[in-house]
């Protein structure tokens, strides 16, 4: 038995032995006789008890677990791997989309400086273009910060569902209609 393991077994063990489980159940490591370590799964139940009541026969199995522990570790580590990808492409789209932003906030601003009503009118219709291009593209940029952050856990849904139901549409709109 591994010396890590030998409290958490004699606890299982006791529980059982003590009436508080119907059943004992227990993981823990032993030493195989080649010297490596396998993971055993324990299973057993009192099922004769003398005059006092004290338990004296159990019957159970031993299960090798060993190889389903090694999945579950790699299991744990590619779930942390991916939650580690999830919040560094958030911040990545975080910090692109302030990039984005803030210039094109500067677009749009010219635009609305240059249109101050002394334009030819083919001029203030180019004007009004990129106005609302410009105020199109901000709004995608939201969006996908927004989204960006409900990912990463910074949004909430629900008063939110307005915000991530307009990034939707307009992120699922076909660019050539």
């Amino acid at each position: 038995l591994h010396p890590e393991d030998r409290d958490n077994l004699h606890r299982d063990m006791d529980a059982h032995l003590e009436g508080r489980t119907p059943r004992f159940e227990s993981r823990f490591r032993m030493r195989h006789a080649d010297g490596h370590d396998v993971w055993i799964l324990a299973r057993g139940r009192v099922v004769a008890w003398d005059a006092d009541g004290k338990p004296t026969k159990m019957v159970g199995t031993h299960q090798d677990i060993t190889q389903q522990r090694i999945q579950e570790e790699e299991l744990t580590r590619a779930k942390e791997a991916a939650e580690s990808a999830t919040r560094a492409k958030a911040l990545f789209l975080a910090n692109l989309s302030h990039e984005i932003r803030t210039p094109l906030n500067g677009v749009v601003s010219a635009a609305h400086l240059l249109d101050d009503g002394t334009l030819r009118e083919d001029q203030a219709a180019l004007v009004q273009m990129m106005t609302t291009a410009g105020q199109g593209l901000l709004g995608i940029v939201t969006d996908v910060l927004d989204l960006s952050r409900i990912e990463a856990g910074e949004l909430k849904a629900g008063a939110d569902l307005k915000v991530s139901r307009g990034a939707s549409a307009r992120l699922s709109r076909d660019p050539a209609g």
